[in-house]
């Protein structure tokens, strides 16, 4: 509704009421009065007055001067029209005004300019079906509740103007941003056929969720698209240009689909803009990307007048199921794309990083042809060069091709373009190879990796080095400081010196070269920058018992004096001194002793089994085939002990029993052979019994022991002989409790075992050489037997122990690695430290042929710990 002129002309109602005061009457008194004091309206039957005609006439003036111009003013309506009041659709908004108010609903249909200058709120559901909603110079617009801007509408953020959406917000028409506007999403945001431009350094930024679908999307000279870490991209046929030095950052999801053939979800075109000369991040990525559909590509970047880079980050991933398409594609002289996390294709003749017209494509993480549960695809290539690309897999680089007839490298021939392969393929699939054709192989020349420019503040960068004393080379164009560079010990496979200088490793360095370090625990890097910018680092080899715990001096020190440029040795270069004190516990053989104790262990089984027996009985006993045992005897084999009655109630008792079977623990394989010969004296009052066994065992274990860490990968075969002589005294009872049969038992014992030398093979140099042992030790124990039949097929049976060792005596065992020989450490021993323990469990069932046997144990001996879980079926055929 528009106001009177009187009340936007406040000079023109000045004059006029002035000059229509009334006047006094004249002499004559013929002049007309009028009694009604409102001049304007009063309607006198005699005429109307001169004055009023006169009055008239100067409120038109006053209107004309004040009026007149109102459409130059800052709130003035075309044609003198004036301004719109504040807090009204077509006026000015601030001061924490409203737009709408929490639960009402406007609508704006006027095709006018609304501007937000200062703070204002939108609490309630604004549709702007028409017009522009201007965000100007300072002002903020925090929408908590539904704000749509219809097709025929535009939003308009510009100056240093933001728009905060932390409700709803809807666009189908025009979103501009310009100048230092933003517009940050905390919660759900739609673009619906949306046209998105944004310029200058406007920039949008997502930490929610932002759909996108259709409409056309632009950012140009130096505006920005950033993804937050908690930030969904839900975009929908929708390609996003880039232009200048517009960016894309992602940190959180990026979800893409049916894209149109041939276009790319992000497509730029870089170009200077400003005075800003740095390169140009086109992508960062640090999140995920995923474009889903049969068309596409997720970037095609195009630079052809300055720097321009596209990032794939550490940690971060890129997958795409399109067909036909490069995931990454690259083209110009300027232009980069580094992978350091992982790229997935999965499509039909799908490529991961195209490079054209002098680009340049540098692999330093993973790249997937299909997947080990996706490998339906074909014809796929890693890395493709139209001739003219430079291509490098460095040293980090991993290529998977898991689908077929697919290839790591494909270049075309006739161009300038190289191939440098410093990484590894992996080939699984079926047809696929390294080089896609003759001219790709042909390309493939042995070089160092190329360096990296990466912008100011340099970490995470590891630089690679090579056999022959050469290192990559970090050139820095643009300055920068080192925050966190590594140096890798590539060089260690051509040198024995534990003293090696790498030149000009990093080119350009403004400072930080004090935070360079070596990537491995054993070695210690020392830089140094000169006035050019150029680090030389001084790699010294650490001296390996500085990094040996106190029990791993000996095999630390073997290793040290035999240092030399070896596989063994090269398997030390770990990260960490935690992986590297893990690789000399393996080294050291400590795993060993356990293996012969679990022997003894499972021999001094047998004989309690033999020991439970009635001692005036002569008995068979069968081990496996379906049945577990009460005292826990692992492998397959049978025992049979023979009764003879001597005088004075003595009973003889010979013994004799072979086993055969599994004896692993933790990540080894130990396959045992056994065989015993006993003799023994017992005698029986009653339930109560006394026995004592001397015993004689002959062991033959095939032994395969896993050696893992960091990228190390052996298996240590042995063949050892195992000798023991066994002497033990047992008192048990028999009695029952209920439908439970237990046998209490205690006893003492006593052995001698004796290991011969023997030597570790197909392991190279991580094999042990191992002289003979010897180990002498008494023990007592106290336990018992239990046994319940749980109807007529199942029977329960356990036993418990607990046992301490009396006496022990270990011969100094020798040792040597095969890769480090000459140099003699002593083999890890028994651990002899508070009381062991055993634990059995087994279940039993019979039933005609069938046999089937569980059992659960947990064993603590001589300081070794061994917890497992069996079961074994048996069936006798007839």
């Amino acid at each position: 509704m528009r106001s009177s002129i009187l009340a936007r002309t406040p000079l023109a109602l000045l004059i006029s009421t002035c000059l229509l005061t009334p006047v006094p009457a004249l002499a004559d008194g013929t002049s007309d009065s009028c009694e009604d004091t409102d001049q304007i309206h009063c309607d006198s039957g005699t005429g109307i007055s001169g004055w009023w005609w006169g009055g008239l006439a100067a409120l038109g003036l006053g209107a004309a001067a004040a009026g007149g111009g109102g459409g130059g003013g800052s709130e003035g309506g075309s044609g003198g029209g004036g301004a719109v009041p504040p807090g009204q659709e077509g006026g000015q908004f601030g001061n924490n005004q409203v737009l709408s108010a929490a639960g009402t609903q406007v609508n704006w249909h006027q095709p006018v300019t609304t501007r937000v200058a200062g703070r204002a709120r939108n609490e309630g559901q604004l549709q702007l079906l028409a017009g522009t909603l201007h965000l100007v110079g300072e002002g903020e617009l925090r929408n908590t509740g539904n704000l749509t801007v219809g097709s025929a509408s535009t939003l308009r953020i510009d100056g240093d103007a933001d728009l905060d959406n932390h409700g709803a917000l809807r666009i189908e028409g025009a979103l501009e941003l310009a100048g230092d506007g933003s517009l940050e999403n905390f919660s759900r945001a739609e673009f619906i056929g949306a046209r998105v431009q944004a310029a200058g350094e406007a920039e949008i930024d997502n930490n929610s969720v932002l759909h996108a679908r259709g409409g056309q999307w632009s950012f140009t000279q130096d505006s920005d698209l950033d993804n937050g870490r908690n930030g969904v991209l839900d975009i929908s046929a929708t390609s996003i240009a880039l232009r200048d030095r517009a960016e894309v950052e992602n940190e959180g999801r990026i979800l893409a689909r049916d894209l149109a053939a041939g276009s790319a979800l992000f497509d730029a075109v870089t170009g200077a803009w400003g005075t800003d000369r740095d390169a140009i991040d086109v992508l960062d990525n640090r999140g995920h990307i995923q474009l889903d559909g049969a068309n596409g590509s997720v970037l095609r970047l195009v630079a052809d007048s300055h720097a321009s880079h596209a990032v794939n980050r550490s940690g971060a991933s890129i997958q795409s199921s399109a067909r036909n398409s490069a995931l990454l594609h690259a083209e110009g002289v300027h232009a980069t794309v580094l992978n350091q996390g992982t790229l997935t294709v999965t499509g039909d003749g799908a490529v991961a990083m195209r490079g054209a017209r002098g680009a340049t494509l540098i692999n330093d993480g993973v790249i997937n042809l299909g997947t080990t549960t996706n490998n339906q695809g074909r014809g796929m290539v890693a890395m493709q060069s139209d001739g003219s690309a430079t291509m490098n897999n460095r040293r980090g680089g991993v290529i998977n091709i898991h689908a077929a007839d697919s290839f790591a490298f494909q270049i075309a021939a006739g161009g300038s373009g190289r191939l440098i392969n410093n990484g590894v393929v992996n080939l699984y699939g079926q047809g696929s190879g390294l080089h896609a054709d003759a001219d790709s192989a042909a390309a493939d020349r042995p070089g160092d990796d190329l360096g990296w420019q990466t912008p100011r503040g340099i970490g995470g960068y590891t630089v690679g080095t090579n056999a022959d004393g050469s290192a990559g080379r970090l050139m820095l164009h643009d300055g920068g400081q080192l925050q966190d560079v590594a140096v890798d010990t590539g060089f260690t496979r051509g040198t024995d010196a534990s003293h090696v200088v790498l030149h000009d490793v990093v080119s350009g360095a403004e400072g930080g070269e004090q935070n360079i370090r070596s990537a491995s625990v054993v070695w210690h890097a020392h830089a140094e920058r000169d006035a050019q910018g150029n680090v030389d680092v001084t790699m010294q080899r650490r001296n390996y018992r500085e990094l040996a715990s106190d029990d791993q001096q000996q095999i630390a020190s073997a290793l040290e004096n035999a240092y030399r440029n070896d596989a063994l040795f090269h398997s030390l270069e770990v990260a960490d001194q935690h992986t590297f004190q893990n690789a000399l516990r393996q080294l050291s053989g400590a795993s060993l002793v356990g293996s012969a104790l679990r022997v003894g262990s499972n021999a001094d089984a047998l004989w309690s089994q033999l020991a439970a027996q009635p001692a005036g009985q002569s008995r068979a006993l069968a081990f496996g085939g379906g049945q577990a045992n009460a005292y826990g005897v692992r492998g397959d084999g049978g025992a049979m002990q023979v009764a003879l009655q001597l005088r004075g109630g003595q009973i003889l008792q010979l013994a004799t029993a072979a086993l055969s079977g599994d004896l692993s623990a933790g990540g080894g394989q130990d396959r045992l052979h056994s065989q015993f010969a006993g003799i023994g004296l017992a005698q029986q009052w009653g339930a109560l019994q006394l026995r004592h066994q001397l015993g004689h065992e002959q062991h033959q274990l095939q032994g395969q022991r896993q050696l893992g860490w960091d990228q190390t990968r052996e298996t240590a075969h042995s063949q050892r002989r195992i000798g023991r002589t066994m002497l033990a005294t047992t008192l048990d009872m028999t009695s029952s409790l209920g439908k439970v049969q237990w046998q209490p038992r205690i006893k003492a014992s006593a052995f001698d075992q004796r290991e011969g030398a023997f030597h570790e093979q197909h392991a190279n140099g991580f094999g042990l050489a191992v002289a003979d042992g010897r180990l002498q030790g008494v023990q007592l124990e106290v336990g018992s037997a239990f046994k319940r039949s749980l109807g007529a097929q199942w029977h329960l049976q356990a036993d418990v122990a607990a046992s301490r060792p009396m006496a022990l005596r270990e011969q100094a065992r020798s040792a040597q690695l095969l890769g480090a020989s000459g140099n003699a450490f002593t083999l890890p021993g028994v651990r002899r430290s508070g009381v062991d323990h055993r634990l059995q469990l087994g279940l039993n069932y019979q039933a005609s042929n069938l046999g089937f046997g569980a059992q659960l144990s947990s064993l603590r001996q001589w300081g070794e710990r061994d917890v497992r879980a069996d079961l074994q079926f048996g069936y006798r055929f007839r």
